[in-house]
């Protein structure tokens, strides 16, 4: 019963964070001063940023969480879960912090420092979170309810989305923009709170809980190096790929959606932010995936069933006039639902247990840098004045459409890699492909070894 304890504390660690990171999607119109409160003088806090200084909330979060996620792989294997989850626990509070008390500052290129250098130190510390209990639930988990672990966290996640997208909109026209960030804030003391008792949970009750064969002793293991990430096979790299190609474009248009309703359908702050949501409400339905692929595997299949559909879904808004504004979200929210469960656990699937938290280092770490490069470049395209407005967004569905489409692309090379496996890992049920740390580098060629767990964990 232990692995669910720590399984609660880390979501609900998840969970206040992402509502911290979404805030800033319908709070768009007060920090760049286009909403209505900004102009009539309603809300005398309002920032004046850019688009593409808006965009760098995401982008500085996305890069440095990047750096952050490719580094704890290393720093995890060396000084162990405890200290982890720690660390990762403060740097998110003072990072959390520090984006709240920026709009107090009376420049608003002060308060726009002050808060990026907040969002910087707040991604460290979440992105190494997200590392650490990537890997325990593949530890503990291991050949149980491995799919459905990694459903119900990432679905926490999504369900923080939710709250922000669509509560945050409504709050601020109520409150104005400072005493909305407090708000966050105080929901956002359960975030180290969450990682610090996830951590001693795996502390206290993992040595007894999980097979020795993948154990990971809390104190460290010591042994850490690029060696490991060399050692990663074909399939992994083409994983992450996927992970590159795919939430590079997701991530972008969740942060800018709103403001694309706002500038083409006229919707207000609240409205945009409840159609964005949509992309996570039918991310709720992905525990129940994670249930059916527990039972029956094809997660080769279904990655590039919902790979075919995102692209499809960013391709729409450029080529289809009068399209319905929710049409986008519901295509991409059936495509998110599959992927959050058939994409990470396939992961551990074609990894060395005692290489998992480098592993998903590395694909965490691909994630938040296509997030950034991604952000980063639309922001620069939707700050061309010289076009009109259905023309940069047009420029900016069709970017989106480009990259979004590689990650179909992979997945069907993904399809023929596990084809040439003769043990099928990824098309598999529950049972669990055990590669050694050694046999990284082969497992192009076979697998090791694969088992169903018959231990029953506490």
């Amino acid at each position: 019963m232990y692995r669910w304890v720590f399984l609660f504390w880390s979501s609900l660690s998840f969970f206040v964070s992402q509502i911290f990171i979404d805030q800033t999607a319908p709070l768009v119109g007060r920090l760049t001063g286009k909403a209505e409160a900004c102009r009539n003088g309603d809300d005398p806090d309002c920032l004046d940023l850019t688009a593409t200084e808006f965009n760098s909330f995401y982008v500085v979060q996305y890069w440095v969480g990047g750096v952050a996620a490719l580094s704890s792989g290393f720093f995890l294997a060396r000084y162990g879960v405890w200290t982890t989850s720690c660390t990762s626990g403060s740097l998110s509070f003072l990072g959390m912090l520090m984006f709240t008390l920026g709009p107090y500052l009376a420049a608003s290129s002060s308060s726009y420092a002050l808060m990026l250098v907040g969002r910087l130190i707040f991604a460290i510390g979440i992105f190494t979170q997200v590392v650490l209990s990537h890997q325990i639930k593949s530890h503990w988990f291991l050949g149980k309810e491995l799919a459905l672990a990694f459903a119900l966290y990432n679905v926490s996640s999504r369900l923080g989305s939710v709250c922000a997208l669509t509560a945050m909109g409504a709050i601020v026209q109520q409150m104005g923009l400072q005493r909305t960030l407090w708000i966050t804030l105080a929901m956002g003391v359960l975030a180290p709170v969450g990682a610090v008792l996830a951590g001693w949970t795996y502390k206290r009750h993992a040595s007894a809980s999980i097979d020795a064969a993948v154990y990971v002793d809390t104190n460290g293991i010591g042994h850490f190096g690029l060696r490991k990430v060399a050692q990663l096979g074909r399939e992994f790299w083409t994983l992450s790929a996927m992970v590159f190609f795919f939430y590079g474009p997701l991530f972008t248009l969740i942060a800018d959606y709103p403001k694309y309703l706002a500038e083409r359908y006229q919707y207000d702050e609240a409205s945009a932010g409840e159609i964005t949501g949509v992309v996570s409400d039918i991310a709720f339905f992905a525990p129940l995936l994670g249930l059916l692929i527990d039972k029956i595997g094809w997660r080769d299949v279904l990655n590039s069933m919902a790979t075919a559909l995102f692209f499809t879904g960013l391709l729409l808004p450029a080529t289809v006039r009068n399209l319905q504004p929710v049409a986008i979200p519901v295509l991409l929210g059936l495509s998110y639902a599959v992927l959050l469960v058939g994409l990470w656990c396939s992961i551990p699937l074609v990894t060395a247990p005692a290489d998992t938290g480098v592993a998903f280092g590395v694909s965490l770490g691909l994630q938040a840098l296509s997030s950034g490069i991604l952000l980063l470049v639309t922001g620069v395209l939707l700050d061309q004045t010289a076009l009109d407005i259905a023309k940069r967004w047009e420029n900016f569905f069709i970017f989106l459409a480009s990259i979004g489409g590689m990650a179909f692309l992979l997945s069907g090379l993904s399809l023929y890699y596990d084809r040439q496996n003769p043990l099928r890992p990824l098309r598999m049920k529950h049972a669990i492909s055990f590669i050694t740390a050694d046999a990284n580098s082969a497992v192009n060629e076979s697998s090791l070894l694969l088992g169903q767990q018959e231990k029953d964990v506490q």
